[in-house]
């Protein structure tokens, strides 16, 4: 059932962290990157700011947000930054505190000032265009992510961000290079999310049309979440790309989950038009359209191929127009529809010409002379021209009446 997923990929179901645990992961992920050059640059910056005390109140600063203790922190960091202006961590270090309380633009303000002292320091780069996507300017964010992966591929915050990014503009196959890198290289005590970041590379693995992959990821998630809906219902999605035989009696399971996403619906209708069974499959287009507080293409899509299977083409075609005016870009809807345009305009055809011969049907005897025409191209002509002037050749009635030359 290769190419199902593209057709409901806005039906697909995203687990999304929660604030708080988004500015714990970027405290963390800060306090992580800092830290690793913290002592290779306390020389080299001890030297230049002779007595300065900042060095110890960047340390202050970062033992209170191991803490949760925000404004000791921002105390500390600001005089830090008072003291010595060229002190980059402590940029870095004050820009998270506005992370975490999702001051954005505060953080950009502050991480720009740091870019113009270090425009090649690293995590600079990394820090800024974390804010930046957070901020919801992802278009000047994401290149100084990928600025920094390019760099150092171990930078797993950076990572994750890009790969959800990726995700939401459909760039599976990079969404993929990002959440394995993050899996690889996230710091142990990070463990606890990977369910998260699983869950989204296995929507990635199935996009990207690797659905044996996702199905694994899956049932790995499911080991140890087997409640997690976005789980049970990637792995029914992975099972209809691989065999829609399997997949069908792991969908009827999704029941209980249906109220709340009937687009599970228009993946067991599919399942059941791919094995034959469009009655099946209209039945559960029209239970999605029914229960979906706003049907997507893919519904109606379902429903339009479905009854086009069951020879309702009039439906078909209402159905695919409103699929392809909710996907205009979707070019699958319009070859779909024209499909079944020229098939309703063939079954017209095919109606008109059965209704003239009815109504031109000379009788038994008179086909039986047009037949025997077929010997003589002379005799043929008169024949012809004897026959009424509505007659057409195949007439049901005359079985011979094809061979008439």
């Amino acid at each position: 059932m290769r190419g199902w997923a593209t057709t409901s990929r806005r039906s697909r179901v995203r687990r999304q962290p929660r604030p708080g645990a988004l500015a714990a992961a970027v405290l963390a992920v800060t306090l992580a990157a800092v830290g690793a050059v913290a002592a290779r640059d306390a020389h080299a910056q001890g030297r230049a700011r002779g007595d300065d005390d900042s060095a110890a109140l960047v340390e202050d600063g970062r033992r209170a947000l191991r803490r949760g203790a925000y404004d000791d922190a921002a105390a500390a960091l600001d005089q830090a930054i008072a003291l010595n202006p060229r002190r980059i961590e402590a940029y870095v270090l004050r820009a998270a505190i506005h992370a975490a309380r999702q001051q954005y633009d505060d953080g950009v303000a502050l991480l720009r000032r740091a870019q113009a002292l270090a425009p090649d320091n690293l995590d600079v780069v990394a820090a800024l265009g974390t804010q930046l996507v957070l901020g919801g300017h992802p278009d000047d964010g994401v290149p100084l992510l990928e600025r920094a992966v390019t760099a150092d591929p171990a930078r797993y915050g950076a990572q994750s961000l890009l790969g959800k990014r990726y995700a939401a503009l459909g760039r599976w196959r990079d969404a993929v290079v990002a959440y394995e890198a993050y899996l690889a290289h996230r710091p142990a005590e990070l463990a606890g999310e990977d369910a998260i970041h699983q869950l989204g590379l296995a929507e990635a693995y199935l996009r990207s049309d690797d659905a044996r992959r996702a199905y694994a990821l899956y049932d790995d998630v499911l080991a140890r979440r087997p409640d997690e809906p976005a789980a049970r219902m990637g792995e029914a999605w992975a099972l209809a790309a691989i065999d829609c035989r399997r997949a069908v009696p792991a969908l009827a399971a999704l029941a209980d989950l249906v109220p709340r996403f009937p687009q599970i619906l228009v993946v067991e209708g599919q399942c059941r038009l791919s094995m034959g069974d469009a009655v099946a499959a209209l039945r559960l287009g029209e239970r999605y359209l029914d229960q979906a507080a706003t049907p997507l293409a893919s519904g109606w899509g379902l429903v339009g191929e479905a009854a086009a299977a069951t020879g309702d083409l009039e439906r078909a075609r209402a159905a695919l127009g409103e699929a392809r005016q909710l996907e205009p870009a979707h070019r699958s809807w319009t070859r779909r529809l024209a499909r079944v345009l020229r098939r309703a305009r063939r079954q017209r055809q095919r109606g008109g010409r059965a209704r003239r011969a009815r109504r031109a049907e000379p009788g038994r005897r008179r086909c039986r002379v047009v037949a025997r025409a077929g010997r003589g191209a002379d005799r043929g002509r008169r024949a012809r021209r004897r026959s009424r002037p509505g007659w057409r050749r195949g007439s049901p009635r005359c079985p011979r009446i094809a061979r008439c030359r």
